[in-house]
């Protein structure tokens, strides 16, 4: 799925993972959970996914990626 989405290659590993987390109805804390990471190191990711995919939050992700699996 990712040759649909070119820009989706600029994530690392873990933001790629946290990436298809966001994609689900999990909030960050289940998602850190999930992961073994913290909430921060989970905000942090988010923050970084968002500026490489140029979009604001969660909700522009949603609607952008509604079609990734």
């Amino acid at each position: 799925m990712i040759l649909t989405y070119p820009e989706l290659k600029e994530l690392s590993s873990r933001e790629l993972e946290v990436f298809e987390h966001l994609l689900t109805d999990k909030t960050l804390s289940g998602i850190a959970e999930e992961l073994y990471i913290s909430y921060s190191a989970v905000h942090f990711h988010c923050k970084n996914i968002y500026r490489k995919l140029s979009i604001s939050n969660r909700k522009q992700l949603l609607i952008k990626y509604k079609d990734f699996q």
